[in-house]
């Protein structure tokens, strides 16, 4: 990568050279939605509740589908000041068990909707900070869980972890309960970024956990890098991206910082130490072609996977998948989230529980779930949803395989978003070839710039007026 005088920008991705100009990153570079759910979370109504869930519910009951479980565990001990997540701060661990009681009424009430026939092929533990739990909570709460499910041999149960907080015994645990995936937070390692969004967390500190994960035999280890932090530069960036890739994790996923002060107050003191349009880009460069160098595949917007890594397989294979929990190799399997703001995406619904942990609570104490939101899609939404998916998962539409799904003339159906591509083909982001939509490498960095064409909720509703999403970098 080679800058010019004019803060211009030559990336090289796989051989390939492609220049960036301001004028183009201003056109790519504007909010819009990440896409793990569509229609987005901005469209859902609230007079969708408990009620119309249990009907969900039935419905999924009587198509014997797979299940994927979440569980949000939303407590942490400090507040990392780029976070945008649901979380309760406290130091307070009593805070810990009425919410594990809570859930597991929550849990007790979903699993009498879901037989035994139907195997949990996924399991997963987000936050929050799920190891703020005690070792013997978290082997309560797993057991609690599989007395009432019942778990594919194979199934993938994984958790977010924190390595400032999470100990040998955590993670003896986890292993013997049979989690085999860990997503732990980086972010940067760099001394000032730390200090300045209050996360500190030495590299030795992450390494040691890394090592001593590797030795239980976790199958896959995930960390989170996050850009556009406060006083990083190109040079400090790639410094931690060389120490990262020295970890070796089989994922990286590389977020750009979401500067939403108006949603997370906290974050309205970073404002002034943001590095903002090329020279974020310019970071982000840096990282996506170490990372091609040391050999990862680059799944899409901010995900990249070593070669072998059912990530990266899926993708070769087609058979990849997205949902809330990002990237994942578990098509054809419903959602059912529980806990405090969890989402569930069940069949053709979508179904959210309340944010604010006394209303989650005494919801679920007096009715067994905490619905606040839903939505039930269309066969027009169902049809956007697919092509969608299939284009953050793939970077591929084969029109006919559309076409034959849904039963209708492809170029007819999209006509005004084929014309809307033009712009893209002349900027080498996505070919077009006959019965394929291609989206090239670079196209893979302003992915949801592609998707947002098809997506007429965003005009619909005037949501891209408004100030909803984060900007694609």
């Amino acid at each position: 990568m080679s800058d010019s005088p004019n803060s211009e920008l030559n990336l090289e991705l796989n051989h390939e050279r492609f220049h960036i100009s301001q004028d183009f990153l201003a056109l790519y570079n504007r909010p819009g939605p990440r896409y793990t759910s569509y229609p987005t979370a901005p469209v859902w109504r609230e007079d969708f509740g408990p009620d119309d869930l249990e009907n969900v519910y039935g419905k999924a009951e009587a198509a014997r589908t797979p299940v994927s479980l979440y569980m949000h565990l939303p407590f942490c001990e400090s507040l990392c000041l780029f976070c945008a997540c649901n979380v309760v701060i406290t130091k307070d661990h009593n805070v810990t068990p009425p919410y594990l009681d809570t859930l597991k009424r929550e849990i007790e009430h979903v699993s009498r909707r879901v037989s035994k026939s139907r195997p949990v092929v996924q399991f997963h533990w987000g936050g929050g900070t799920p190891t703020y739990l005690t070792p013997a909570q978290m082997e309560d709460l797993f057991g609690f869980a599989a007395q009432k499910f019942s778990f594919a041999p194979d199934a993938e149960i994984g958790i977010e972890v924190d390595p400032r907080v999470t100990n040998t015994e955590h993670l003896e645990a986890l292993r013997r309960l049979g989690f085999n995936r860990l997503s732990m937070g980086i972010q940067d390692f760099d001394p000032q970024v730390q200090q300045a969004v209050k996360r500190v967390q030495p590299l030795e500190m992450t390494s040691e956990l890394i090592a001593r994960s590797r030795a239980l035999g976790f199958d896959s280890i995930n960390v989170d890098l996050i850009y556009g932090l406060p006083y990083q530069t190109t040079d400090r960036f790639a410094h931690t991206v060389d120490e990262v890739l020295g970890l070796a994790p089989d994922r990286i996923a590389l977020f750009s910082y979401a500067h939403v002060p108006w949603i997370r107050k906290q974050q309205g003191s970073l404002a002034m130490s943001l590095p903002e349009g090329m020279e974020k880009f310019r970071i982000f460069c840096t990282a996506i072609e170490k990372f091609l160098h040391a050999g990862y595949q680059y799944i899409g917007m901010d995900h990249f996977a070593k070669p072998g890594d059912e990530l990266a397989v899926a993708q070769r294979r087609r058979t990849l998948h997205r949902n809330f929990q990002g990237y994942t190799t578990k098509a054809g399997s419903d959602l059912y989230g529980m806990g405090v703001s969890a989402i569930s995406a069940i069949g053709s619904s979508y179904a959210q529980n309340y944010r604010e942990l006394p209303r989650y609570t005494e919801t679920v104490e007096r009715r067994g779930i905490a619905t606040m939101r839903g939505y039930r899609l269309s066969a027009d939404d169902l049809l956007r949803r697919t092509l969608i998916t299939r284009l953050l998962c793939h970077a591929l539409i084969r029109k006919e395989e559309i076409a034959r799904e849904f039963a209708i003339d492809f170029d007819d159906y999209f006509a005004p978003e084929l014309a809307r591509l033009q712009p893209f083909v002349d900027d080498r982001l996505i070919e077009l070839h006959g019965d394929e939509i291609r989206v090239t490498l670079l196209g893979r960095i302003f992915i949801r710039n592609v998707a947002m064409i098809f997506d007429p909720y965003l005009e619909k509703q005037h949501l891209a007026e408004q100030p909803l999403f984060s900007k694609t970098l």
